[in-house]
């Protein structure tokens, strides 16, 4: 008996949502970008806030997430996090950022999660299962 070809499959705590993904770093934002495709997730991906309402008002389809950095130029993670959740009240949102330390998320956004970069593509799809399962 011949040994069959393994499985292909997308790698474990991946999905199929989509993802709005906000960095104004180019690097950071197609690394992010390519890892949450690995995973089998729809990505929107945009380098600032402006983009990213814009985005949010003209995309037709659910936006499931928001991943988001925490500072950025002109406007920062959480208030595009805010902004976004006000167009697209059903939005979870997860804010990351390379500096040390969480922020107090509970005063900034109710219901954000954080994730300190950098990070896996295994931390990442778990941290995004997490938010997106509510758990």
């Amino acid at each position: 008996m011949l040994p069959s070809a393994p499985a292909q499959s997308r790698p474990t705590g991946g999905g199929t949502e989509t993802i709005l993904l906000v960095e104004d770093e180019n690097a950071v934002r197609r690394l992010v970008g390519a890892m949450l495709v690995r995973l089998g997730y729809t990505v929107l991906d945009v380098p600032d806030a402006g983009s990213a309402l814009a985005t949010a008002v003209s995309y037709g389809g659910p936006i499931h997430l928001v991943l988001t950095d925490v500072v950025m130029p002109r406007l920062g993670g959480v208030e595009v996090a805010r902004q976004v959740k006000a167009l697209r009240g059903d939005v979870k949102v997860l804010l990351m950022s390379g500096y040390a330390g969480e922020p107090v998320l509970e005063v900034e956004e109710p219901g954000a999660a954080y994730l300190q970069k950098p990070f896996s593509p295994d931390v990442l799809a778990s941290k995004i299962r997490e938010v997106l399962d509510g758990e």
